[in-house]
């Protein structure tokens, strides 16, 4: 039971808004309320997650090609977090039927706003690093069309900075994923707990986690994302988007890797700078 409900929050997301451009054509009250509906289901199954995190070990694998199992896994620390993004998201698209009613592109804005969720429930309980950099992504592909929702040249030129900064981080991250990919011919989580990873590699990851929670020298991209409304403002840099780094950098590198104090102390050194 556990285990289909954690595909299910998953899947619900990914899913879930490609049919919200046909449902559209229905009418838009029930684009609306099919969006609260399937964000609601997302955050009720993983209040249920979260309950079962402590007492249930469960996981579930769906075969891609070696390496690249896409493997969802129940955790303490994924469904704090999961529960935490649903929670505030559901709020944000129940304030957003009125805010954004007079604005245009309010489809893509939903369907955005969906597949963001879905991307969060994929990144925090995957254990694959391939997968949660996919994931990653496409976080940052749904932040930068809802930075640019009002469509004005200065919108999508700060859309594009968040992106390309975000993105750059990503890649670099990336390289340190493959770097550990390719020293213990594995990506599954599962199987690198405990594992001292070399400094070059903990460094290129931890870049895409500065990156992406807009930490020096990366820092300049929140302050500009500001120009999207301010829904998108509170999901995706005040409550959610931004945490993605924190709750990467507690999975990685508090319970998975086993780092060097001195790597902690840079961090702390940067954040405290930030």
């Amino acid at each position: 039971m556990i285990e289909k409900i954690l595909i299910s929050t998953v899947g619900t997301g990914i899913i879930g808004p490609l049919f919200i451009p046909f449902i559209n054509k229905i009418s838009e009250n029930v684009r609306n309320l099919f969006t609260i509906f399937l964000v609601g289901i997302i955050f009720i199954f993983n209040c249920i997650l979260m309950q079962n995190s402590f007492i249930s070990n469960v996981s579930y694998t769906i075969n891609f090609i070696p390496l690249m199992d896409l493997v969802i896994k129940l955790d303490p620390l994924s469904a704090f977090m999961a529960t935490i993004s649903s929670l505030t998201s559901l709020v944000i698209v129940i304030y957003s039927i009125d805010y954004i009613s007079h604005y245009e592109n309010r489809t893509e804005y939903y369907t955005m706003v969906l597949l963001f969720v879905g991307a969060m429930m994929g990144l925090v309980y995957s254990t694959n690093l391939i997968w949660m950099y996919i994931f990653w992504e496409i976080t940052g592909f749904t932040s930068w069309r809802l930075v640019g929702f009002f469509r004005s040249d200065k919108d999508f030129l700060k859309a594009n900075k968040t992106i390309l900064v975000t993105v750059f981080g990503a890649i670099i991250m990336l390289i340190g994923i493959i770097s550990i990919g390719l020293e213990y011919d594995t990506f599954d989580m599962k199987n690198l707990i405990g594992k001292e990873i070399g400094m070059i590699p903990a460094l290129l990851i931890l870049i895409g986690i500065l990156s992406k929670s807009a930490i020096l020298p990366f820092s300049t991209w929140l302050p500009d994302a500001g120009v999207a409304p301010s829904t998108v403002t509170s999901l995706l840099h005040a409550a959610v988007l931004v945490k993605i780094g924190t709750f990467a950098y507690a999975k990685l590198f508090g319970t998975v890797f086993n780092m060097p104090v001195e790597f902690n102390y840079i961090m702390l050194i940067i954040s405290g700078i930030t």
